[in-house]
């Protein structure tokens, strides 16, 4: 795993990352760029316009309240686009599942 940028939540606290598919995990701050954290961490998102605009970085993200609930199936997800997306306070883990489509 690649060194990770700490920081906190809104709490003062970390945020956890874990990034899916990789299975790569990290800890990041509450307002960092999705982007950032997913490249600081070494997993290559795909990008286009950088302004939210194409899609091409579009991933789907949950935020977990505690690092235990990460097996509760009904938590919801959010798909948004990486390039413009910070990470959400409040959140003890947050998961980053690329929705890249390799034909693109």
């Amino acid at each position: 795993m690649a060194a990770a940028a700490t920081g906190g939540q809104a709490d003062g606290g970390p945020v956890e990352v874990l990034i899916l598919p990789e299975g790569t995990r990290g800890r990041c701050s509450a307002g960092d760029s999705l982007l950032d954290v997913v490249e600081r961490l070494g997993v290559s998102l795909p990008t286009g316009c950088l302004e939210g605009t194409c899609g091409t970085c579009e991933v789907e993200i949950k935020k977990y309240k505690d690092a235990g609930d990460l097996e509760d199936a009904s938590v919801p997800g959010i798909v948004v686009r990486g390039c413009i997306t910070k990470v959400p306070p409040g959140y003890r883990l947050i998961t980053i599942n690329s929705m890249f489509d390799p034909l693109w």
